[in-house]
């Protein structure tokens, strides 16, 4: 399997393994738009979805040729402690940088941290996995260029990007006064991340099947 393809396979797996999940939790009356079942949805979804992304990188991973593991690559026990490490160092830098943006910092502090915790478990850990837990290729790599046909790496950038775009622009209903259920916090910003990571692995398919370009033009030029 070459890096496009894997590139492809993830994008599609992942859409539909993500929309099925909230579909049946739709369908069994634990629904992401109600401030009643939003933080039991949260609580089912973020592992689901840490379970899904795990597998599925570690597939691709042995599937695509052009991936060598390293010598110093950790042990699946260890890869999987430094994982929930990293998820829980992602859920504590999104926490602050939601009070940072205006959420409440007394109040509401367990809501704000479940968006937190969805947050890192969209972006934070499948770029954590894909990188075989290794902190240092992690760090460096985030400020880097991103080309969706590039690498796997490259193409959940691209879609963590999109699903943090999508937290902040969930923001902006709140304030209006419309006294709507759906209007709780967090309950937009969390559908704002779930639409953006369905937008950006929409946008990784699209890309990878040529019928979008990949990455703007001389985007690697204007960024480096």
């Amino acid at each position: 399997m070459e890096i496009k393809e894997a590139c492809l396979s993830y994008s599609i797996v992942s859409l539909v393994y993500q929309i099925t999940i909230i579909t049946i939790m739709y369908l069994c009356n634990i629904s992401p738009i109600s401030s009643k079942s939003i933080t039991t949805f949260l609580m089912v979804f973020i592992p689901l979805s840490m379970i899904g992304c795990y597998v599925l990188i570690k597939l691709l991973h042995s599937k695509v040729s052009s991936i060598k593991k390293r010598k110093d690559s950790f042990s699946e026990v260890m890869l999987l402690v430094f994982t929930l490490a990293s998820f829980l160092a992602g859920s504590v830098l999104f926490h602050v940088v939601s009070i940072l943006l205006g959420a409440p910092l007394i109040e509401n502090v367990e809501e704000t941290f479940s968006l937190s915790m969805l947050c890192s478990a969209l972006t934070v850990v499948p770029l954590f996995i894909t990188h075989d837990g290794r902190w240092d290729d992690f760090l460096s790599y985030l400020p880097e260029t991103t080309y969706v046909q590039d690498s796997l790496s490259d193409c959940i950038k691209m879609v963590s990007a999109f699903t943090v775009i999508g937290a902040w622009a969930g923001a902006f209903p709140i304030p209006l006064d419309w006294d709507r259920d759906w209007q709780t916090w967090p309950i937009t910003c969390c559908i704002g991340a779930l639409s953006g990571q369905i937008v950006g692995l929409c946008f990784s398919i699209l890309s990878c099947a040529g019928i979008i370009p990949s990455s703007p033009p001389n985007w690697k030029n204007k960024i480096t």
